[in-house]
């Protein structure tokens, strides 16, 4: 006599095998549907008995069958969802649940830092569940806390590149917290970025609630010329609040943002002379000491660009002089000004190689599913995708005012990103390291 569980589970063989010429969705709604036609008695008996290890089992058919469709289509993406969760709710379900992590990865790139957190909470239950006093159990609960700092400090970094300066913070606190623990050589270095992260958190928390006032209604002007500001002033950061900055700014202030992300030398006069002015005048408006001294440095740059091409304006290097002796209200001296202004420029020239041509292939992003055990939350912030060589060549969107019935559309910059805060693929070989903690 076959038990519920092996009934169940050879029910979903047989789903298996009807899929096996191939079945896509085209939207989220349509994935569901299929999904609870072909899986949902077997995923819903699983989670009704009281073992795990049945999940687990469910979780490898999932993914196997996810592989298999080598798809993009938001069925797959359920699959591999579908996989992790069941996976994640039993030891021997761990690897099956990070392969599934690890192919959202790859095919929904914008979620990558999401599913390292995913990951994130398994090291976290392996961590808190391999506590013995043997001299093996000792050993593992070390190695696992080594791991898990390690994963916390990586997703700090992608929380910073994202600007999510309080998450940042509680990570690194945590890690420095277990670090102690398990006597961590990384003590050190996560100090040390704590204390260049905390004096965001007040810049993260305005950032925060602007985010979260523009989610409620992405009309609010207010909220996205806040965030725009925020971006360019306090983090330098002109690229970034494109998306934001598309909802209240013109096309000629659009134009700037675009120029400011790329490489200084690749500036023409006319574009050198309008940054440098536009950030001359910035620095001198009500701004902190702090964002002051980024558009100083901003518009020393771009001086010193333009004057290379037209070294004979008076008029500019006056303007120049102006900028240079300005610096020494904010307490920054001569030789930090070169400094900065030599780190400004280098910055600029970081340019990943994938923005060099557009990315055309559209990536599903699903939408939340049911609450059920355990529910990864997806994160809202992108990951960054090949920024655009140049903007659109007209976009009635970039000033509102010229039709204010005109529904904004900031899909065109959602993604763009300044290449030194890029974030790099995570390879097979960073996944297989990573996955080796799961060798019990």
């Amino acid at each position: 006599m076959l038990s519920r569980t092996t009934r169940m589970l050879t029910t979903v063989t047989v789903m298996v095998l009807l899929l096996a010429g191939g079945v896509h969705a085209k939207d989220d709604a349509e994935a569901l549907k299929i999904f609870d036609d072909m899986f949902g008695k077997a995923y819903k008996g699983v989670k009704t008995t009281r073992s795990t290890a049945d999940d687990a089992k469910l979780a490898a058919i999932l993914l196997g069958k996810a592989r298999e469709t080598g798809g993009r289509d938001p069925l797959t993406v359920l699959l591999y969802e579908r996989s992790y969760e069941l996976g994640s709710t039993h030891t021997s379900g761990f690897k099956v649940a990070t392969d599934a992590l690890q192919e959202l990865a790859n095919i929904v790139p914008r979620r990558q830092l999401e599913m390292q957190e995913n990951l994130l909470r398994l090291y976290e239950i392996v961590f808190r569940t391999s506590r013995g006093t043997s001299a093996s159990a000792k050993a593992r609960h070390e190695r696992a806390g080594q791991a898990t700092v390690e994963l916390m400090v990586e997703i700090a970094d992608g929380k910073t590149r994202r600007a999510q300066y309080m998450d940042a913070v509680r990570l690194l606190t945590k890690a420095y917290q277990i670090g102690r623990v398990v006597k961590s050589t990384q003590l050190t270095v996560i100090k040390e970025k704590l204390d260049k992260v905390k004096p965001m958190a007040v810049v993260g928390r305005k950032i925060d609630s602007a985010t979260r006032a523009l989610e409620r209604d992405p009309s609010d002007k207010e909220a996205a010329k806040t965030l725009a500001e925020l971006f360019i002033q306090e983090l330098d950061r002109p690229v970034t609040p494109k998306r934001y900055a598309v909802i209240v700014y013109t096309k000629d202030q659009m134009d700037l943002l675009h120029w400011a992300g790329r490489p200084v030398h690749s500036l023409d006069a006319d574009q050198s002379l309008k940054l440098a002015k536009w950030y001359a005048g910035l620095a001198d408006g009500d701004v902190s000491s702090n964002a002051a001294v980024h558009m100083l440095v901003r518009a020393r740059v771009y001086y010193e660009q333009y004057l290379s091409l037209k070294p004979d304006d008076a008029g500019a290097k006056l303007a120049f002089t102006k900028v240079r002796l300005s610096f020494a209200k904010h307490k920054v001296d001569g030789p930090t000004s070169d400094r900065l202004a030599k780190s400004r420029r280098d910055r600029l020239g970081i340019q990943v190689a994938s923005n060099t041509k557009p990315n055309t292939t559209p990536t599903p992003r699903p939408q939340p599913k049911p609450n059920v055990k355990p529910n990864p939350k997806p994160n809202t912030p992108s990951t960054p995708r090949p920024t655009p060589k140049d903007p659109p060549a007209t976009n009635p969107n970039t000033n509102p005012d010229s039709n204010p019935t005109q529904k904004v559309d900031m899909s065109f910059y959602e993604d763009d990103v300044e290449g030194e805060f890029a974030e790099r693929k995570l390879d097979d070989a960073y996944w297989k390291t990573k996955k080796s903690i799961f060798d019990f």
